[in-house]
């Protein structure tokens, strides 16, 4: 299938994943960026594997859901940003979300690779399982019973060996028909198996943070004066747990237990005040100010901008 503008690419895809059970379409678009998404729908649950590759565009991928779901989002290759901040969602990352209802939109910048699979499983096949567990699979399933938004898409965990593995089973599953359907099934909860514990976990150990010791504490705030100072430079969870030579789960959890917010929001925020005060002198160009605090494109710099403060930049003078 082939598109010739953005608004078309959309229709299309909605219209092939609302009318077929198994879709496959591939998108080459007038600037040759290639799009190629595998969806799946079953009674329980969806599956959708997307593989993108943009070229001199960049796509903004809208997803409205009226119903409740749990999401489980895999970043097999390559970062996309989502929600009204653009946050990054990193490579070799997922996360495990419900949602009662939501609206999200998935930000892919231009020149770039990204390989998502993003599985949807209705609730009634999650209680069933859920409802007479343990601590680990009651605690998740409290949040749905009781209609508790849970994202945790800001926080997302590395994919372990073990869960690529699931992963790669599903994706290159070789039966049809029945034998299908249990096939998947039975991945689909030892998947969800790896990922409650794996969350549970996490969320056990942030109840112990208070006991990072000092020397955690000082490369915390050290770090935070880094964000703060230096926040034009190339910043990365992945960058900064090297540079200052410590692990994701304290940087992560430890960071926003002692400030409140998140290393990149902070670094997002610094980035636009400081854009909003470039933009404040008449001889700065917003091209020149887009590419200051770290964007290739115009367009895309004015998307994120607005998202942030709520105005177009050209709205500044």
């Amino acid at each position: 299938m082939k598109v010739q503008t953005f608004e078309g690419l959309q229709q299309e895809l909605k219209l092939h994943f609302t009318q077929y059970r198994t879709c496959e379409v591939d998108v080459v678009t007038p600037t040759q960026s290639n799009i190629h998404i595998r969806t799946e729908r079953f009674a329980d649950f969806i599956i959708s594997h997307g593989i993108y590759q943009t070229q001199e565009e960049a796509f903004t991928f809208t997803t409205r859901r009226e119903d409740p779901v749990i999401c489980m989002l895999f970043h097999l290759s390559g970062s996309a940003f989502f929600g009204k901040d653009l946050l990054e969602f990193p490579s070799n990352h997922y996360s495990l979300n419900f949602y009662p209802s939501f609206e999200s939109q998935m930000f892919l910048r231009e020149n770039h690779h990204v390989e998502k699979l993003m599985i949807k499983l209705q609730v009634p096949f999650v209680q069933k399982y859920l409802e007479q567990g343990d601590e680990y699979t009651r605690w998740f399933f409290d949040q749905i019973e009781n209609s508790t938004y849970f994202d945790t898409t800001q926080n997302g965990r590395i994919i372990s060996p073990e869960v690529r593995g699931i992963l790669m089973n599903i994706i290159q599953c070789p039966f049809e028909g029945t034998l299908r359907l249990l096939y998947l099934e039975s991945q689909l909860k030892l998947l969800l198996s790896f990922l409650i514990y794996e969350f549970r976990t996490a969320a056990s150990q942030d109840l112990r943070i208070d006991q990072l010791n000092t020397k955690d504490i000082e490369v915390l705030h050290d770090i935070h004066k880094y964000a703060s100072t230096q926040f034009l430079d190339d910043v990365s969870l992945y960058s900064v747990c090297r540079q200052f030579g410590i692990n994701e789960f304290k940087l992560k959890y430890g960071f926003k237990k002692l400030f409140g917010t998140s290393l990149m929001k902070l670094v997002q925020e610094k980035r636009m005040s400081h854009a909003r005060e470039m933009l404040l002198q008449p001889d700065r160009m917003i091209t020149d100010v887009a590419f200051e605090v770290g964007y290739s494109s115009t367009a895309n710099f004015s998307k994120a901008f607005r998202n942030f403060y709520g105005f177009a930049p050209s709205m500044v003078r």
